[in-house]
């Protein structure tokens, strides 16, 4: 879908005049997009902005859509009993996986560290597991998205009603992950 930017950022929507702002970040039209908003497409003459406003408008319309279709259950208690549900769907879809399918199995255990510590942060990471071996079979690969994608349904809707974008989230926590590294520590 191709949508030429007008003159004025005036007739745009909130995720366009983000993007409009950043290509006319003096006010002044620049083309160095040839003045087209590429939703789905991205330009090789502009690629390197075309793939940051595509994930923006990504992120930004999946944002509007989850507001548009969000009816019956609008009240923020509804959304956040329902963001729980999902929660805890994923949690049990992943416990059916290894109880019902066994397609996975858990093993937890104490990580074991050398005595010494004077491992490097990266040296330390080798010591730590994840406690499942296995792989998740395609039957539950596919219930645990679907429970992941309800999740982040509620997610946007809890977001919707507070009036966060969760793009600009991202982008905060992706600059926080960048600028602290290894020492993040999560």
């Amino acid at each position: 879908m191709l949508r030429s930017l007008p003159s004025s950022p005036a007739a745009l929507t909130i995720t366009e005049r983000r993007f409009y702002n950043e290509v006319h970040s003096d006010g002044a039209p620049r083309h160095d997009c040839q003045g087209i908003l590429f939703v789905a497409t991205v330009s090789t003459a502009c690629s390197q902005q075309g793939v940051r406003m595509v994930n923006d408008l990504l992120w930004d319309e999946f944002q509007e859509a989850v507001s548009q279709k969000l009816i019956r259950h609008r009240s923020i208690i509804d959304v956040w009993s329902k963001f729980q549900e999902a929660h805890a769907r994923i949690s049990r879809a992943i416990a059916k996986s290894v109880t019902n399918c066994g397609c996975i199995e858990i093993h937890a255990a104490k990580n074991q560290v050398p005595p010494g510590g004077d491992l490097s942060l990266e040296e330390l990471r080798s010591f730590m597991d994840d406690h499942v071996d296995g792989h998740l079979c395609q039957n539950c690969r596919e219930v645990i998205e679907e429970e992941f994608g309800r999740l982040l349904f509620y997610t946007v809707a809890l977001a919707n009603i507070v009036d966060i974008n969760l793009y600009d989230i991202l982008i905060k926590e992706n600059k926080k992950l960048a600028a602290l590294g290894l020492y993040h520590l999560s």
